[in-house]
């Protein structure tokens, strides 16, 4: 007789399961008890409980004896802790971490964990889809989580790291805190109220929510890393320093770390203890020691240290004079510094130094392009082209910089040539849109915009795109669907909140229109352009008229017909005072239209 435990189910608050396994015979302990006959059916999916009750109280009685013994002599300690490095390659395959609990006696007003096989799929694909940046799949299938299964309140966890990594900062503390009233010695919650209160600028609060995560886990690595970055903000450079320095300790290999310890030394001109760290990155990693110097001259480049940069890569050249990369960047810097002639002298050398490289045209196109020369450099990404056809970064490049120049015809084969290749490229389909729009063909520029969407859905940009389209296709209920979703992606953007709420309190439509949703929305609109935009104060007096309150509305209108009159925006000014007579009489405005600011 073999005695079995599943304490597994306790991380989703149902009972654990305890049996016992004879030559035929199985039984299991938990909420609702299971007795299988494994000889008659190996699969397990008959409950011979209610048949052979007698059996099932003697294999209890078995298995309650075996847990009595087994208790007297159990270890204190039954989890094995993991290291830093098996912690992140578990993360890595979508694993989460997490503790069971220990106690083996049944409660019975918990779930069975039958009951809860439902809500494990469902956690697991959510860690899966957030694992992969498929953030707002992710964050409805939490909100049906929530639903079903309000007690279950890792849910939260998820949510609150899904609105951190969609810089949803506010609204992610709700959730975070959430977790933390029920285990406030929860790691990954401690940690991302961190990171959260740190986008918020209250670094003072960040930094107790980090101690926190520390306490837990004194070793981790990330947590150190984002401990030292708030400690940083609030000019405590030394302990910050120290805090990344003790994760290298842990995690040598922790290259955001190692950029971190750079770019405040450099920043803080302590260029010899950078110096110093540079070295020490080289001694860990010998191989890698071109592209350290060669980064470590472009973070010099980015904070105005060009002397030291140039310095850098001179050694780089030296070292490694085969390699075009350093050779780049230098020419890169004299340019920067307006040494103009010698510059593209460096880069003729270069492209007489390696005339068969076609990386070496395509980056002297990209830095012809980020100086604003879209001729020149479109002239490189060919050049790169006619060496290696399959280059599809100097192809994309190229496109771009004849798009730049209003070659949108050449540009268009270029993209479309792209999307030949690998057809779910989303920046291409932007591209793409783009240029539909510039040619007026709208319903192809809609089917680019929908595509890229599809392809990453949280692209707020593109749901407001797509709004626009609609509107201008006569679809109004479509352009309100797009704007709700470009609001959810970005709750605070002013031109979605204005459109949306003019839509809800103006739409000829009765089933677009929502007068109080309208109005809470045109008072966000305001707030956030203080009170100062005479078409955003507009709309809020067409709201204020859509829910009744005319006298308000009256008040709000001659607001913005003021500043209208003050900003010589003549159109706002002619329509607004239009609806002001309306009001006047005690009438709403309806148009079949969503108004644009």
């Amino acid at each position: 007789m073999v005695y079995c435990e599943n304490l597994f189910p306790t991380k989703y608050g149902a009972n654990p399961l305890f049996g016992v396994v004879t030559d035929q015979y199985k039984y299991i302990h938990t909420t609702r008890d299971e007795l299988y006959d494994l000889v008659a059916e190996p699969k397990e999916t008959t409950n011979l409980l209610q048949e052979q009750p007698r059996r099932a109280r003697l294999l209890q009685g078995k298995l309650t004896g075996m847990m009595e013994e087994a208790a007297k002599g159990a270890s204190t300690a039954s989890e094995a802790a993991l290291d830093e490095q098996a912690r992140r390659r578990l993360e890595s395959l979508g694993y989460v971490s997490g503790k069971v609990a220990g106690d083996t006696r049944l409660d019975p007003d918990k779930p069975d964990p039958k009951d809860r096989i439902d809500l494990h799929g469902a956690n697991a694909t959510a860690t899966h889809l957030i694992q992969k940046k498929r953030l707002q799949e992710a964050r409805d299938l939490c909100t049906q989580m929530l639903e079903r299964w309000p007690d279950y309140h890792k849910t939260h966890l998820h949510l609150g790291k899904i609105l951190v990594l969609q810089n949803q900062y506010d609204q992610a503390l709700g959730h975070l805190e959430h977790v933390l009233r029920i285990e406030p010695r929860q790691f990954e919650a401690n940690n991302r109220m961190g990171m959260a209160l740190t986008k918020l600028d209250r670094v003072d609060q960040a930094l107790v929510y980090y101690k926190r995560a520390l306490e837990i886990e004194p070793e981790n690595t990330t947590a150190l890393n984002n401990y030292a970055t708030a400690l940083i903000a609030q000019g405590e450079i030394d302990r910050g320093i120290a805090a990344l320095k003790k994760a290298l300790a842990i995690y040598p290999d922790y290259k955001g770390a190692h950029n971190n310890v750079l770019y405040t030394l450099v920043k803080h001109d302590r260029l010899a203890e950078a110096a110093v760290h540079v070295e020490e990155m080289i001694a860990l990693a010998p191989t890698k020691r071109l592209a350290i110097v060669n980064e470590f001259g472009v973070l010099l480049v980015q904070n105005d240290k060009p002397d030291a940069a140039l310095n850098y890569f001179d050694q780089s050249i030296a070292a490694f004079p085969d390699d075009p990369q350093a050779y780049f960047h230098r020419g890169n810097v004299l340019l920067q510094q307006g040494q103009l002639a010698e510059g593209i002298a460096h880069f003729e050398d270069m492209s007489r130094r390696w005339p068969e490289d076609a990386g070496v045209y395509y980056n002297i196109g990209v830095l012809l392009k980020e100086l604003k020369k879209p001729d020149a450099a479109a002239e490189q990404f060919q050049k790169a082209l006619q060496l290696q056809a399959d280059y599809n970064l100097a192809r994309y490049n190229l496109a771009m910089a004849l798009a730049e120049q209003g070659k949108h015809g050449a540009a268009k084969e270029h993209f479309e040539k792209l999307l030949q290749i690998d057809p779910d490229q989303f920046l291409v389909h932007n591209e793409l849109a783009f240029i539909h729009l510039q040619q007026k063909n709208l319903p192809q520029a809609a089917i680019h915009f929908r595509e890229s969407l599809r392809l990453k859905p949280d692209q707020p940009e593109n749901a407001y795109n797509l709004a626009r389209l609609s509107r201008q296709q006569g679809n109004h209920e479509q352009a309100v669907a797009y704007w709700e979703q470009a609001l959810q992606l970005r709750p605070d953007w002013p031109a979605v909140l204005n459109n949306l709420a003019w839509a809800r309190a103006t739409a000829h439509e009765e089933n677009l229109l929502v007068p109080k949703k309208a109005l809470t929305l045109a008072l966000r609109a305001c707030e956030l352009t203080e009170y100062e935009h005479s078409g955003v104060l507009g709309t809020l007096a067409a709201a204020q008229a859509a829910n009744g309150d005319f006298d308000l509305a009256v008040a709000t209108a001659e607001k913005a017909i003021e500043l209208a009159r003050q900003t010589k925006r003549e159109n706002i000014l002619n329509e607004i005072t239009k609806q002001l007579d309306l009001y006047k009489m005690g009438q709403p405005y309806r148009q079949p239209s969503v108004r644009e600011e």
